[in-house]
Parts: structure tokens; C-alpha cells; sequence
């Protein structure tokens, strides 16, 4: 695991930190891993952007996945498949205490990146 810092507007930019990932037609999992301390149990909803295929867990249990298919016109996410967060939301559910979210993105292309934001 390595630390990496967020862009502007909560962007995290794999692509800047480890380029291309593999030759086409091979795709590589980036793992995002953050903990997020609740002083209650409570929801939160977050908008997230992403490319490709992309996964959330919280604590272990999946809580949200989907797909952002730019070649394909029927799977592309406002704006025209490009990362943003207008992609999708979900509710995080946070117990009290400490709550381990890790992101999963799957991508082939030159471009990786996930941002999120609280709604």
C-alpha cells in the first residue's frame, strides 16, 4: 500500500501515480483503502465518479457496484462516460467507530481515476 493525496475536487489520479497499467487487452484492479471514524451509526450519501468498472465496500461488505463503459453507448455515465461525479451515488453506511472503506477500479485505459464527494 502506498499513501496517495487527492486532487482538486477529491480526484484521486492513479493514472498520475503509476501510468498505464498493463498492455490492451489486459486490465489491472487499483485498491483504494481509507478509514472514515463515526461518532455514530449513521448513513452518508456520496456522489462518485469513476471509469470502467468500479466496486465499494465498507467494512468487508459490498455496498455499491457499477459500471462506466465508454466504448459502449448504452453503459456510459453522465457526462459521456468520462470520470465525474455525476456517475453515481450510493449511501455509505458507517457504524460508530472506526470504518474501513476500500474502493476497487478496474480500468485499461491510459486515464484511472475515482473522486467521490459527500452529497
Amino acid at each position: 500500500m502506498k499513501t496517495i493525496s487527492t486532487e482538486r475536487n477529491g480526484l484521486v489520479n492513479l493514472s498520475r501515480e503509476y501510468g498505464r497499467p498493463l498492455p490492451e487487452p489486459n486490465r489491472a484492479i487499483a485498491w483504494l483503502k481509507t478509514t472514515i471514524t463515526s461518532d455514530r451509526k449513521q448513513t452518508k450519501k456520496v456522489d462518485i465518479g469513476w471509469t470502467r468498472e468500479l466496486w465499494v465496500f465498507v467494512n468487508g461488505k459490498l455496498v455499491y457496484a457499477d459500471e462506466n463503459l465508454f466504448e459502449l453507448e448504452g453503459a456510459r455515465k453522465a457526462p459521456d462516460g468520462r470520470c465525474s461525479l455525476e456517475n453515481g451515488t450510493f449511501t455509505l453506511p458507517l457504524a460508530a467507530g472506526d470504518n474501513e472503506v476500500a474502493v476497487a477500479n478496474r480500468e485499461q485505459l491510459l486515464r484511472m481515476g475515482t473522486e467521490a464527494a459527500p452529497g
